[in-house]
Parts: structure tokens; C-alpha cells; sequence
């Protein structure tokens, strides 16, 4: 299921009355407060696993990743 039918779904759960883009915009000031692992760029999950101090592998995609001053580039 795509992230944007989960968020749709917890819309219509929460009895959200209101626009639904002032909905996406609440949650998305939520995860911004909330402190979440760091994601992987191609496939969006979080199972990116160190490798070496600067490379990470994702579990779920397979892509090889390098951090590069704070930014995650493919490597």
C-alpha cells in the first residue's frame, strides 16, 4: 500500500473533519518532531545498515549508500 492511501486511511480513522491538506500538513509537523532513523533515498525504509563509517547498504533494496557531508549519495 502506498504511503499516500496509509495516510488516507489513518485520515478517515481519526474522524478528521477539515481539508485534507491541512491533515497532511499536521502530520507532517509530527514527523518532523519526531526523531526517525534515517531513511533509505531510493526505496524510502529504514533498513539502512553501516557497513564501513561512511557506507551504508539498504536491507530492503540492496543499493549501496555513502555519506557525503551529512547527505546519503549512491554509491
Amino acid at each position: 500500500m502506498g504511503r499516500m492511501s496509509e495516510l488516507h486511511i489513518d485520515m478517515m480513522n481519526a474522524g478528521w473533519e477539515g481539508e485534507p491538506n491541512e491533515y497532511l500538513k499536521m502530520r507532517a509537523r509530527q514527523l518532523e518532531l519526531q526523531e526517525r532513523e534515517e531513511l533509505c533515498p531510493n526505496c524510502f525504509t529504514d533498513n539502512l545498515v553501516s557497513e564501513e563509517n561512511n557506507e551504508l547498504v539498504c536491507v530492503e533494496c540492496g543499493y549501496d549508500f555513502i555519506r557525503v557531508n551529512k547527505a546519503l549519495r549512491f554509491k
